[in-house]
């Protein structure tokens, strides 16, 4: 499990998920965009939804347990993006699974 670290924050994600977090935050704030980042976590014994607001000048970190996290899932990052440009903002949400294409015949 890694750590998103926002002021006295800590928030734990699981690598792959926080890597994509990462990189999607940090495309929305290069471009000097502010936002909610929203996830689903426990508190106080049950399932509650959290946000909080990220923008260019908060100090923000994620720390990584593992080194290697697997390919980076372009369909997610695009799925992130657009969310983060709604009102309700950047959610964390489940990775989608990438459809394979079938092989044609006879294309070996």
């Amino acid at each position: 499990m890694g750590r998103l670290h926002y002021g006295q924050l800590e928030v734990a994600f699981d690598d792959r998920t926080l890597i994509h977090l990462q990189i999607a935050i940090g495309s929305k704030l290069r471009r000097g965009e502010g936002f909610f980042l929203s996830w689903i976590g426990a508190e106080d014994g049950h399932d509650a939804r959290r946000s909080i607001w990220l923008g260019p000048t908060v100090p923000l970190g994620f720390t990584l347990e593992s080194v290697r996290t697997g390919p980076i899932n372009r369909r997610w990052l695009h799925d992130m993006d657009l969310h983060g440009s709604t009102e309700s903002g950047l959610r964390v949400m489940p990775e989608p699974v990438l459809e394979r294409v079938p092989e044609r015949a006879g294309s070996r």
